[in-house]
């Protein structure tokens, strides 16, 4: 999703304070780009998402060759399950911003804790949609196979799609203040001058990408659980749990590692550029649309 999905704390706001109203009503420009802002991006991202859910039964194609049977049949085909994801991130996109705060309030001021709270509900929010939409990106489902309803909050890979959702969000909410302090230090060393705000953003950048990097294997796990569901022939037996961990194994050496040795492959780093494309793309346009709602409500007056 979003999933795995980042976004920057909004310009000129605070964590609310213990007791303040904005703990239980975070302020409406928040409200407004979660609500409004949410569904464009993740409709806007659909191809990037579908080409990280195709990478996951495709370790041949390079980058630019998934990128191109992505678009071979043009918008439509590109943005293909894109609706799918609209409405569930409505509530997903004001969960991944003012209720992470809300969380932390409420956990004793733990980012870590709040992270874990906030990616729950990411995932009881987005799961079903981004199951549907995965299982309709790919060829080659089993004749008669029945789809993953996008309103059930749980199914195959869920578990992995939490622990995804909360290495991706952990980037901007628990990564991005150390690396501000190395960037910091690494600018006093060298005699450089950055402006605070170039050096936060620089830093929630890194800490994206690190967080994004991190995250890869568990996405491209939980597509190939959710894609493996629907390529089953209906009645088949379900893999037990120790069979499923096999298969996972086999799947992630497959994909990451490069054959008999213990060596990271080429399809590793594409796999992992994929994933960064996405989720830098999610923080660009949801940062921007977060500003330009703050800014809007204040140059109206609104309150």
């Amino acid at each position: 999703g979003a999933g795995h999905s980042p976004m920057p704390p909004a310009s000129g706001s605070a964590a609310p304070r213990p007791g303040s109203s904005s703990l239980l009503l975070p302020e409406p420009p928040l409200l407004a780009a979660g609500a409004c802002g949410g569904p464009v991006v993740m409709f806007a991202v659909t191809p990037l998402r579908n080409a990280l859910t195709v990478a996951a039964s495709n370790q041949t194609s390079s980058f630019v060759q998934i990128y191109a049977g992505i678009f071979r049949g043009g918008a439509r085909g590109a943005w293909v399950g894109g609706a799918f994801t609209m409405l569930p991130a409505v509530p997903q996109f004001c969960v991944l911003g003012p209720m992470f705060h809300v969380y932390r309030q409420a956990l004793g001021g733990s980012a870590g804790a709040a992270v874990v709270a906030t990616a729950l509900t990411e995932t009881l929010i987005a799961y079903g949609a981004e199951t549907r939409n995965a299982q309709l990106a790919v060829p080659g489902r089993a004749q008669g196979v029945i789809l993953h309803n996008p309103m059930r909050p749980f199914g195959p890979g869920v578990g992995v799609h939490l622990l995804r959702n909360t290495i991706a969000m952990s980037g901007l909410r628990v990564l991005s203040e150390p690396c501000q302090r190395g960037v910091r230090a690494v600018c006093e060393a060298t005699n450089v001058k950055m402006q605070p705000t170039t050096c936060t953003v620089l830093s929630d950048l890194v800490a994206n990408l690190a967080a994004s990097a991190l995250s890869t294997p568990f996405h491209q796990l939980y597509c190939f659980l959710v894609i493996s569901a629907v390529q089953r022939a209906p009645g088949a037996p379900t893999p037990s749990a120790g069979e499923t961990v096999v298969e996972a194994a086999a799947f992630l050496r497959k994909a990451f590692l490069v054959p008999g040795t213990n060596r990271p492959s080429s399809l590793a780093l594409r796999d992992i550029s994929l994933r960064c494309a996405y989720n830098a793309t999610i923080f660009t346009l949801f940062g921007a649309i977060e500003r330009g709602s703050i800014d809007l409500w204040s140059s109206r007056g609104w309150s």
